[in-house]
Parts: structure tokens; sequence; C-alpha cells
């Protein structure tokens, strides 16, 4: 085992230097790529996601229940006022809906919240859920 550390030792500062390198790039791509905004119904039937595109934000509100499901209404209340992202009769039985494209950061004291309104085999539903901030670099 000593043989090997010997063999090593001139290589010490090549090593430490890529560790170094591996670090500061995984750092730098955490803190460029967050905080996106993640947030899941109660009932588990859809998604939200509000994440950066280049210099602009987008958000994704997406079904995951399977079936047919009718989108009645999609509001989305940034720190208390309600914006409207409802979609048309044309798009209404869709698997994803777009709100708030070419948007701007979150800002850390800004609050989120999304309400949707659809139907669905079993009924009408009404839900409002939050978008947190996700830190999870993976």
């Amino acid at each position: 085992m000593t043989y090997l550390i010997r063999k090593l030792h001139p290589y010490r500062w090549g090593f430490t230097s890529v560790l170094i390198i591996f670090a500061g790039m995984y750092l730098y791509y955490f803190f460029s790529s967050q905080p996106h905004l993640t947030g899941q119904s109660s009932s588990r039937a859809w998604k939200a996601e509000y994440t950066r595109y280049d210099t602009y934000w987008e958000g994704t509100l997406k079904r995951l229940s399977e079936g047919k499901v009718t989108l009645h209404k999609l509001i989305i209340i940034e720190n208390g006022q309600q914006v409207d992202y409802s979609p048309d009769k044309d798009t209404i039985s869709q698997k994803s809906f777009d709100f708030m494209s070419l948007g701007d950061r979150p800002k850390k004291n800004e609050t989120y919240k999304v309400q949707i309104e659809w139907k669905d085999s079993k009924g009408s539903h009404k839900e409002t859920f939050p978008l947190e901030r996700s830190y999870n670099p993976f």
C-alpha cells in the first residue's frame, strides 16, 4: 500500500485540481438552475412546475391521471393576485397546459398557488395547491 502511495505522490495536485474543478462545476449548475417551483394536487391528479428555459421562465400543468379529463379553469395566484390561464375549448382535454410563458424568475418572498377545476368520469373537482421551491439538484 505504501508503495502505491509513493507512486501516486507526484500526481496528488493533479487529482486535487480535478476534484476542485468538478465540485465547482456541480455547484455552478446547482445554483444557476435553482430554485424552480413545483407542486402536486392532493388528489395526485395534477402536477405543476415553473422552471427556467434559457432566459425566461415557463409554467406547465401536467395531468397525471389517465382517462378522459376536461380542464375548465386554471388560475395562478401570485401573491394573492389571480391570473386566469384557463384553456380554450380546443385544448380543454390535453395532457399538459402552459401558464406564465416568458415569465420572470420567482423572487424569494413571492408565493404561488395553482387553482384548478376539472371534470372526469367521477364528477367535477376543484383543488388549490401551492408551488414550492425545489432545491433538488438531480
